[in-house]
């Protein structure tokens, strides 16, 4: 971290509510790859074992939900939309150190994985890892205001899947119109057409270009049947 970090480790520890033992752990998982070594690559990788974990053992204490049901809500709540809203709401980008080719520029991803590193850090430096690690995600994640935002959103590539069948038309095929690599920021672009409609989307991932996509072209088609 830069001079003042153990300011800027205060403001995070707070943010994430956990105060770490070894404030290496925390500078370490902040540190992303194209920095060079050592970086936060290795925390990612364990922390987002972890949080599938903690978030598994959350949800299955519901037994009203099946296993499909389950997954579904596990990859909401584990998927980069929702890190990326966690990232947004402790100010990770204000923290995140990165090698000078990227510019200061800090992509949805980095955000995403910078969360995964820091639970993975969590978890190392926990008396009792697991448990350190799992209050660390229920407070920034699987509380009432974030998991209505996430869970709350429309999968308009399942909603488009479901229309088609009811309808029995062909499923959706999506063709990538571009694909491109900017630093660490992967962008894509698709096209959809399904009966009349069609539609373009573009993300960061070639899935957020799809949902984009198929918002467009299930918009149109459920205009057309009003």
């Amino acid at each position: 971290m830069e001079d003042g970090g153990e300011g800027k480790r205060e403001g995070l520890e707070e943010a994430i509510g956990y105060h770490f033992r070894n404030p290496y752990l925390l500078d370490l998982a902040l540190i992303h790859r194209s920095n060079g070594r050592p970086n936060n690559e290795r925390l990612e990788f364990l922390g987002d074992a972890v949080l599938s974990f903690v978030v598994s053992e959350f949800l299955f204490a519901d037994e009203d939900d099946d296993e499909e049901a389950l997954t579904k809500k596990r990859s909401r709540l584990t998927d980069r939309v929702a890190l990326e809203l966690v990232a947004e709401r402790i100010n990770l980008s204000k923290y995140l150190v990165s090698g000078k080719s990227l510019r200061g520029k800090i992509s949805g991803k980095m955000l995403s994985d910078g969360v995964e590193a820091l639970i993975g850090a969590v978890f190392q430096d926990g008396e009792d890892g697991i448990a350190e690690a799992s209050a660390v995600v229920h407070h920034l994640l699987l509380n009432n205001d974030v998991m209505e935002a996430v869970l709350g959103r429309v999968d308009w590539i399942t909603r488009l899947k479901e229309w088609c069948d009811k309808e029995k038309v062909v499923q959706p095929r999506y063709y990538v119109l571009e694909e491109r690599v900017e630093g660490e920021k992967s962008l894509f672009q698709v096209w959809l057409t399904v009966r009349n409609a069609s539609g373009s989307g573009s993300g960061e991932t070639k899935k957020e270009a799809m949902m984009m996509a198929s918002e467009k072209v299930m918009r149109q088609l459920e205009a057309e049947a009003s």
